[in-house]
């Protein structure tokens, strides 16, 4: 215990900036339920850690043997249990840090999951290098550290987190170097026989004041330079900085446009599969009669490992004109095909969803509250706003479902319609036994009603959900590989994987991701929208302008109570009859 008496003060003073460094990385990489009780944890176990290095082993010889039995431990635990060393690096380390740039990357939401098994080797790591520093009389090197982070974010423009943190920083630096600097000369002192009478607390109190004086001194300075590049580091390596704020309403609402990895699913424009950690967090509420499709993005371009969206169909919006039912009734003039008694709203309150995409369904008319700069991607059906959406509103739609009414060939239409030829697009890495395949399973479908239900039916039938799912091999088509080696997926497989069979089978369809609502959520008269209702689907070409949902996949939240129910099944099985009971039974009954 003695060096943790001479050196308490280093301990309270690397523990100040530790928590300071956290705070900072927790406000610019905008990571949710950030645990600063577990930080202090593995705080606390490395301060006993080295207080026993140190303390009880007090000579250099103990100290040898120590590490040497250590390191031979590691390295015969290394060796045992190598495969599965290797497999939590890969799970917990790298997909973690792939999916943490890419979310940074679009300026998404993190979550501390994500951080918490790359914090638990870090951490100690960085703590090691610190109190050796501190040890061997090198004080400043936590300072070194905060500034360091200081301008590492400022350099990524974290103005707005920087900027916040100043005070604190100014104050918590100033101080950390009075203390470390008054400690060193008081060993010094100490050294010479020299023994202050001055209180501690007093000299602390002193320091205190000053560093609070000191700090609030820097705020009138200067602080609205910028930095290099924005958002995230993935980013910057990428050398894609953000542009000023000089920028036009669409170019403000596609910078936070809704992407499926918002709520825990991987980047579907980066890469497709793998496995993902879904968290139950609330979303948005929803009033409505019933549940819906909620679409928040629609992607036209299979590369053969990841979706993109090749549309540049953005304007701004007219309230009151549906953009799929006005090409309908240009097309249909003498059908209504949208009575005003299908007309229907929902309300939607937004509630940890951070996005400027709208959530709406299929043929939405109107969304109040927002009237102004709404922005409509009018192929696509979608819409957005300038900025993140924060208060409600109010989606005015037509609930109608034309899937039952398609073609029996698009034979002639869609070939004379340039706008349906993305919707077929296909990649050349698309594998000819995918083509054979479809071609199999519909080769006996006569109308494309037929063609829809039987490959939708087929996946749904012998493809197994599943969140835990396999990293797509370099060279391997998506599609292909779900279909024939790894028979399993979330959503996105199976939507990625009907939409493609489609296009083979020359029906348009493209891929579409939101959330999927459902009566099990509700609550009091609303509908409590979770991450895990998140969800990829499929629109299809019904007929000309007219497109259908098509879905062979559950949501994590369908698939949970699936399980839970037949577990409960299970449970109240009555356990088997007895053999001779069963007979006696049987034979009664032949009389």
């Amino acid at each position: 215990m003695e060096w943790f008496r001479q050196h308490i003060v280093g301990v309270f003073v690397h523990y100040i900036n530790i928590i300071f460094m956290f705070a900072l990385m927790a406000i610019c990489y905008q990571i949710e339920d950030f645990n600063y009780l577990y930080i202090t944890l593995i705080y606390l176990l490395f301060i006993i850690f080295y207080l026993f290095y140190t303390g009880v082993l007090n000579t250099g010889f103990k100290k040898f043997v120590f590490l040497l039995i250590a390191l031979a431990t590691l390295v015969f635990f290394s060796f045992i249990f190598k495969d599965s060393i290797l497999d939590f690096f890969y799970e917990e380390i790298v997909l973690n840090i792939t999916s943490i740039n890419s979310q940074l990357y679009n300026g998404e939401l993190t979550y501390f999951y994500q951080y918490k098994p790359i914090i638990t080797l870090a951490l100690p790591l960085i703590l090691i290098i610190l109190f050796t520093l501190y040890n061997s009389k090198i004080t400043e090197g936590i300072l070194f550290l905060s500034l360091l982070e200081m301008a590492f974010f400022w350099y990524l423009e974290y103005e707005e987190g920087v900027v916040r943190l100043l005070l604190p920083f100014a104050i918590i630096s100033v101080m950390t170097y009075m203390l470390n600097n008054y400690k060193k000369t008081m060993m010094q002192f100490h050294k010479k026989g020299i023994y202050a009478s001055i209180s501690g607390r007093k000299i602390f109190a002193n320091i205190l004041i000053f560093s609070i004086i000191a700090g609030l001194i820097s705020l009138p300075l200067p602080q609205d330079f910028e930095g290099k590049d924005k958002l995230s580091i993935f980013e910057s390596l990428n050398g894609k900085g953000k542009k000023s704020f000089g920028k036009t309403t669409i170019e403000l609402a596609t910078k936070e446009a809704f992407h499926l990895s918002q709520t825990g699913y991987s980047n579907t424009e980066k890469m497709l599969g793998g496995p993902i950690k879904l968290n139950n967090a609330l979303a948005f509420k929803v009033r409505s009669d019933k549940s819906y499709y909620l679409k928040g993005s629609v992607k036209d371009q299979y590369t053969g490992y990841s979706w993109r969206n090749t549309v540049e169909d953005l304007k701004s919006f007219k309230s009151g004109i549906s953009p799929e039912a006005e090409r309908v009734w240009r097309n249909y003039a003498t059908v209504d095909l949208f009575p005003a008694s299908s007309l229907k709203e929902i309300t939607i309150y937004p509630v940890s969803l951070k996005t400027s995409s709208f959530m709406v369904p299929m043929y939405t008319n109107n969304i109040n509250n927002y009237e102004e700069d709404i922005i409509v991607g009018e192929d696509r059906a979608i819409f957005m706003w300038k900025s993140i959406i924060e208060k409600e509103y109010t989606v005015e739609f037509y609930d109608v479902d034309y899937s039952d009414q398609g073609e029996d060939s698009y034979g002639v239409y869609h070939l004379q319609n340039e706008n349906y030829n993305k919707y077929l697009q296909l990649p050349p890495g698309v594998t000819e036994r995918t083509v054979d395949l479809v071609y199999d399973l519909v080769k006996d479908a006569t109308t494309t009603g037929e063609k829809v239900e039987i490959i939708r039916d087929y996946l749904s039938d012998n493809y197994t959900y599943t969140l835990d799912a396999s990293v797509l091999p370099e060279g391997k088509d998506f599609v292909d590989y779900f279909l024939f080696e790894d028979p399993k997926g979330y959503c996105v497989h199976f939507a990625t994987a009907l939409t493609v069979m489609y296009r083979i089978a020359g029906i348009p369809a493209r891929y579409v991701e939101g959330y999927k609502m459902n009566d099990a959520s509700m609550k009091e008269g609303l509908y409590n929208v979770t991450n895990d209702t998140a969800h990829a689907w499929v629109e299809y070409l019904v007929r000309d302008n007219i497109w259908a949902i098509s879905d062979c996949a559950p949501t994590a939240f369908e698939e949970n109570l699936r399980l839970e129910e037949e577990k409960k099944e299970e449970e109240e099985k009555p356990s088997a009859e007895p053999k001779e009971e069963k007979k006696r039974r049987e034979g009664k009954s032949k009389y």
